[in-house]
């Protein structure tokens, strides 16, 4: 879905809508540490409008957000569509997003935790990255946590396959040595 042909068809397509129906939509605000509203890209959020409004995506930092077992730390995110003075919590049309990777997190692993409404338990979206950037897609919005999935340790069921796959190994190689050396 992240096409990027696709997303500027899509853009387009919201570019005349708006013009149509007189939706006025207004540059990403940031009040977050993290996010550079001049940097935030989004397509859609006019097509969740009605003739005449205004629509704003709004950012700030998420102060409750804990990032859950399993993940390193993030960076809490409150994400909000705005049509007017109200927070549009369920789209009628997914959106697009595109925002600059906070800092201090990585590239590798990144995932974006999305708790939407009363969710104890988060989706996990898993963004297009390039370029320091990360591109996904919403269909509503909440608290968000931009984070890596962090590596596990070997346990030791995993060791003793290890262990059990060299044996084999060191097994089949006496044996091809044996049956050379017999000829």
């Amino acid at each position: 879905m992240l096409d990027p042909d696709f997303i500027e068809n899509v853009g387009a397509i919201e570019a005349a809508y708006a013009v149509l129906n007189e939706i006025k939509v207004n540059d990403p605000v940031s009040t977050s540490k993290a996010v550079d509203a001049s940097k935030v890209f989004v397509v859609g959020s006019a097509l969740n409008a009605w003739y005449g409004q205004e629509v704003t995506l709004k950012i700030a930092d998420a102060t409750e957000a804990k990032t859950p077992e399993g993940y390193k730390t993030g960076v809490a995110l409150d994400i909000s569509l705005f049509a007017d003075d109200v927070a549009l919590k369920d789209l009628t049309m997914p959106v697009v997003i595109s925002m600059p990777i906070p800092a201090g997190v990585e590239t590798k692993d990144l995932v974006i935790l999305h708790y939407h409404g009363d969710a104890t338990e988060p989706t996990v979206i898993t963004p297009v990255v390039e370029d320091g950037y990360m591109t996904f897609s919403v269909s509503g919005f909440s608290t968000f946590i931009v984070t890596n999935i962090e590596a596990k340790a070997p346990t030791t069921a995993d060791n003793s396959v290890t262990v059990v796959c060299a044996m084999m190994l060191v097994a089949a190689a006496v044996v091809v040595f044996r049956k050379k050396s017999a000829r």
